[in-house]
């Protein structure tokens, strides 16, 4: 991800380097996080005399502006990649949550992992059947750079069987979305955690 080509890295003029790094590298953008067994003075006092005179007379640069998630239509994309395992994703995308840190936020993170456990548990389950619909697969969540929440469900499958596959972990998704998880599966992944 944030690699990038390398014809680009080879080429990319060092000027580019600094200037962003004077722009954007600045106190008035840091977060200094002292952890451990300290004196809270003393170590306060070694920040000081480290940090209290850094300074940045460059401009600052402007904020990034990355615009809102709007509501799309459901949308479809295929990418071959010769000699990859054969996988399909089916991703769900919102506005990043940018509450503050609470007890509640953590509660609900805490549940939505239960179900998502719950989720790969059953996947893994139809793996395992006698005549699978997919070689593999998992759900997950992931919070993109503050720019968007996504969950996803993925499933790996024989070259050729790419719509058993979906139809399987769409049915699956939805069939917890719609009935929730029983008692047993969930003291089951509580007991797990």
């Amino acid at each position: 991800l944030p690699i990038g080509d390398l014809d680009i890295i080879r080429t990319a003029p060092r000027d580019r380097f600094v200037d962003f790094y004077r722009a954007y590298y600045r106190p008035e953008r840091a977060t200094l996080i002292a952890v451990g067994d300290f004196d809270v003075d003393v170590m306060e006092a070694k920040i000081r005399d480290r940090f209290a005179d850094w300074t940045n007379d460059y401009p600052a640069g402007p904020d990034p502006v990355i615009g809102e998630l709007q509501p799309r239509e459901a949308e479809t994309y295929i990418h071959i990649e010769p000699g990859a395992q054969s996988s399909a994703q089916l991703i769900w995308s919102q506005a990043p949550d940018q509450r503050p840190d609470s007890l509640e936020t953590r509660r609900e993170g805490v549940l939505r992992n239960l179900g998502l456990a719950v989720m790969n548990r059953r996947m893994g389950e139809l793996t395992r059947s006698s005549n699978p619909p997919f070689l593999g697969g998992g759900a997950g969540h992931q919070e993109l750079f503050g720019a968007m929440d996504i969950g996803l469900v993925v499933a790996n499958f024989e070259t050729g069987a790419w719509q058993r596959a979906i139809e399987a972990a769409e049915q699956e998704q939805r069939r917890l979305v719609q009935h929730g998880v029983s008692e047993a599966e969930l003291q089951r992944e509580i007991t797990e955690i």
